[in-house]
């Protein structure tokens, strides 16, 4: 199965409790690159590729939705909440 992940730059109506800051200047690049290579190395990712501010993902036969979900919600926790956002969906 395929997937999209579509990500986009934090904006000021982002700011927040958990994001209490707006990033530096290529911070999103920054951090959609080392999503890219995060998610890559999930175990139910067969590959992973970005074009533009979206991240391509196909997962093993045997990985499902929710799996896929809860890892890329893990990765997107933390530090990297405060520079993207993001939003999984299935692609045909």
């Amino acid at each position: 199965m395929k997937y999209e992940l579509q990500t986009r730059k934090i904006i000021n109506s982002d700011i927040g409790i958990n994001c209490p800051y707006m990033p530096k200047d290529g911070e999103y690049e920054l951090c959609l690159i080392a999503l890219l290579d995060d998610i890559k190395n999930l175990n139910v990712v067969l590959n992973a590729t970005n074009i533009g501010s979206s991240v391509f993902i196909e997962i093993k036969e045997d990985a499902d939705f929710q799996e896929l979900h809860t890892n890329v919600k893990s990765i997107m926790g933390g530090d990297m909440f405060s520079k993207l956002r993001g939003q999984l969906k299935a692609i045909k």
